[in-house]
């Protein structure tokens, strides 16, 4: 349906234009490699090409990005996730190949002043460290190195354990009392008391050992200045690094203005490591190329008269399918948005037909009727629209936008056929203040929180029904298409007849009689056929039994069936939720002070609300077309087509209008 065919194509061209054909290709963005892994054409060879180089430089620009956002962080808005990235002309980013060097040199300089700034925050980081060691001997007022003078030696560390003056000379006077040592305490320390002891040096030996004995050890930091001259010299050092910091900062703060230019040749850069990577995929014989891949049938016509208009150029193609056959999904607008659904999944295969156009259909319905509140619909419709409209988004997320647009849209439909704007019937209290009567018809349409939640069941297990229809449908088609029709009659056929036989029998029940009547003759003529041909295809006794023991896929229908009782619960949960959040607020809305705290609790009530069932309508729908719809038809298993372009990180090509 909407999977377009591809032709496989090789493009002959002197080699002295390869370059310039490359680039012509990446920037039509429609020609795919991946068929390069064919034979070469005979005298033809392939070339090697090394794109790390560019590579290279492409992260150095990326690295230099990053020194700038993390000196001088760009100022972007709440909105900015949706606009994507810089968009610019084709002349423009090819414009960057004559600002390489330049942006090369400044990328390099910002790197230098990033390696600067680490060197000086780590200097920083250990004279600190040096500064916390020498502290606590401040009230030291000789250097921690200081030994001995012509008849004395010093002996300056840590004991351990916490000791007064009086205590540690008592302490050692009990292991040396001989010694009548000069003993000052410095300060204490974790558990340490930190100590300067002084003797004569024909006791230095034995004090020496007295001090062992108490657990002595001398500091692990030395300097040739007394500790608190040393700290108010590192106290000067670490602020000129501070300010050699800032001044660096600084600079890199004036080289910000480059950012823009550091983007586009870093992108550069990537484009330029494609094509020698794409060189790689590239036929040569002595003076020609050969480029070998696959375009889309219906961009041929124009990749060949945009070629053969600036190249000279021989372009043979050939329409191909099959697996390895890259595949590219189109689709009208309406159901374009629902490709990421699909491709969520997986690509269509050669055997499938793409899902999409149906898969969108009923993905707007679903979701729709599970948030089912037409306030929340608008929200969703309006800032969806807003969000392509004014921010220019990427491709994916206009897409993504446009999905929950069309979302958005079915929610307000479904909300009004319910009821419910943010929990309130707005369409009767509206009617009830110009008219001051009550509405002429039954409206709501389907109230389910007011006697309705049956109708709300059948209404669902009715889509769910259509739901189920559709696949076998698709399925019916493809069996006749790519087996033959009696398949498709005896295997899918009787099924549908099967169900629409039970449908039947269903309205009889609510309607009329004579339908309960017709409904059960085509049920039980179209389950008797197919026990008779179920086992056609098989041998033996398994041919007179298999066509029974597929009876027994009945149950998978009710149980298909059943999924989309989630329909109700979801759109049940929404309407509960919004009365409970209204009539919390109207329970709090007395007085000045009361009608603040109901718009608080309305604000975040309907929020949290919209939140947690937009969601859930999200994931329930994606699992009713995975799960019910899917399973009827489809495999999967493409490859997507993947088209040799500019893929640049922060810069896009605009599209030629």
């Amino acid at each position: 349906m909407a999977k377009l065919n591809m032709e496989r194509v090789r493009i002959f061209a002197p080699k002295s234009q390869q370059s310039k054909l490359l680039k012509a290709l990446q920037a039509m963005a429609a020609f795919d490699f991946s068929a390069t892994d064919q034979n070469a054409p005979e005298g033809f060879y392939r070339e090697s090409s090394n794109p790390e180089e560019s590579r290279k430089l492409a992260l150095k620009a990326e690295n230099a990005l990053k020194v700038i956002n993390r000196v001088c962080p760009e100022k972007k808005s709440l909105l900015s996730a949706f606009s994507g990235r810089r968009q610019i002309s084709l002349d423009e980013f090819f414009s960057a190949a004559d600002k390489t060097d330049q942006i090369d040199e400044i990328c390099e300089t910002l790197l230098s002043f990033e390696r600067k700034i680490a060197e000086n925050k780590a200097e920083t980081v250990r004279l600190n460290a040096l500064c916390e060691q020498l502290s606590p001997w401040q009230e030291l007022d000789v250097p921690l190195t200081f030994s001995q003078t012509e008849k004395t030696v010093s002996f300056i560390g840590s004991v351990l354990g916490t000791f007064t003056l009086e205590q540690f000379l008592t302490k050692l006077a009990q292991i040396q009392p001989s010694i009548q040592p000069f003993v000052q305490i410095i300060g204490l320390v974790s558990g340490q008391t930190l100590v300067f002891v002084t003797v004569s040096k024909g006791d230095a030996q034995d004090m020496e050992e007295a001090l062992r004995m108490v657990g002595f050890s001398r500091p692990s930091v030395n300097c040739e200045l007394p500790p608190k001259e040393k700290i108010e010299q590192l106290g000067l050092e670490i602020q000129s690094l501070k300010d050699e910091i800032n001044e660096t900062e600084e600079k890199i703060i004036d080289l910000a203005k480059h950012r823009r230019d550091i983007e586009l040749v870093c992108d550069w850069h990537l484009s330029a490591a494609e094509r020698k990577e794409i060189l790689n995929k590239t036929d040569s014989s002595a003076h020609t190329v050969c480029l070998t891949g696959y375009i889309p049938a219906v961009d041929l016509s124009e990749v060949c008269e945009k070629l053969t208009e600036n190249f000279t150029v021989y372009i043979e193609h050939e329409a191909v399918e099959g697996d390895e056959v890259p595949v590219k999904l189109k689709n009208n607008a309406f159901s374009e948005p629902a490709e990421s659904v699909t491709s969520m999944y997986a690509l269509p295969s050669a055997a499938d037909i793409d899902p999409t156009p149906i898969t969108s259909f009923f993905y707007y319905l679903f979701f729709g009727i599970m948030l089912s509140d037409a306030g929340y619909g608008l929200l969703m419709w309006i800032a969806t629209w807003a969000i392509n409209k004014f921010l220019n988004p990427e491709d994916s997320m206009r897409k993504n936008m446009k999905l929950f647009m069309y979302c958005g849209i079915s929610t307000t439909l479904w909300g009004l056929f319910f009821g419910s704007f943010f929990g309130v019937d707005i369409i009767t209290e509206i009617y009830k203040a110009i008219t001051g009567s009550g509405l002429p018809f039954k409206y709501p349409f389907i109230n389910p929180l007011n006697g309705d939640a049956l109708a709300m069941l059948i209404l669902s297990v009715a889509l769910g029904l259509l739901q189920i229809f559709a696949g076998l449908f698709v399925k019916f088609y493809i069996t006749a298409k790519q087996e033959s029709f009696i398949d498709a009659v005896l295997d899918i056929g009787l099924w549908i007849t099967t169900l629409a036989g039970f449908t039947v029998l269903a309205l009889g029940l609510v309607t009329l009689p004579v339908l309960k009547t017709v409904g059960l003759i085509i049920a039980a003529v179209s389950m008797l056929l197919i026990a008779v041909t179920g086992g056609r295809k098989k041998k033996g006794l398994m041919k007179v039994i298999g066509g029974v023991a597929n009876l027994y896929d009945i149950t998978g229908y009710v149980s298909d069936l059943l999924s989309f009782s989630r329909l109700m619960a979801l759109g049940l949960t929404t309407a509960a939720m919004s009365m409970v959040f209204n009539l919390l607020g109207v329970m709090v809305s007395g007085g000045l002070i009361g009608k603040v705290f109901m718009v608080a609790i309305l604000l975040v009530g309907h929020a949290v609300n919209f939140g947690l069932n937009a969601l859930g309508a999200y994931v329930h729908t994606l699992r009713l077309q995975y799960v019910e719809l899917f399973s009827k038809f489809y495999e999967g298993g493409g490859r997507p087509f993947m088209p040799f372009a500019f893929k640049g990180r922060y810069i896009r090509i605009k599209e030629d209008k």
